[in-house]
């Protein structure tokens, strides 16, 4: 029984921590993003699109350039939010949006990684935080079957 307790028990833990790790890798991944992009400059948008990202999910696509100490650099960016139910809500979103004048964000060091859009990574950091929660339960939950099982 103990065995078998055992075995269930690292099971779980290897799965929970395949997860965090995977949870984890995204958040990180985000936040760097987020925290590299540091300075701001005007953008000029050269194309809208629409892009369907999953069936019934759509969102914009936006091509832009900028220009830094007389050096133009290119960008697209495909917006997080907001997505849309359907293709025509997105168009005339873009219509709306789409006269705007724009600023992208990029990173000082490197200007060819840069972006019209930056927000904090919540979402995917809340998921890192409950799954690491998680593999920590499973963790520690081991002492509390050794003492039921003894």
């Amino acid at each position: 029984m103990t065995r078998n307790l055992y075995r269930l028990w690292l099971i779980l833990l290897i799965i929970s921590g395949t997860i965090a790790l995977w949870f984890s890798g995204i958040a990180i991944e985000k936040m760097w993003k987020f925290f590299s992009l540091n300075a701001q400059v005007p953008a000029k948008i050269l194309n809208w699109q629409v892009r369907e990202l999953i069936s019934s999910r759509f969102t914009l696509e936006a091509d832009y350039q900028f220009e830094l100490d007389s050096v133009v650099y290119m960008g697209k960016t495909i917006f997080e939010k907001p997505q849309f139910l359907n293709r025509f809500a997105a168009e005339n979103y873009m219509r709306m949006k789409g006269s705007k004048s724009w600023r992208t964000w990029y990173c000082t060091s490197n200007p060819t990684c840069n972006s019209l859009e930056k927000g904090f990574p919540q979402k995917q950091c809340l998921h890192a935080l409950l799954t690491l929660g998680v593999f920590t339960y499973f963790f520690f939950a081991r002492g509390v079957i050794l003492r039921v099982t003894s």
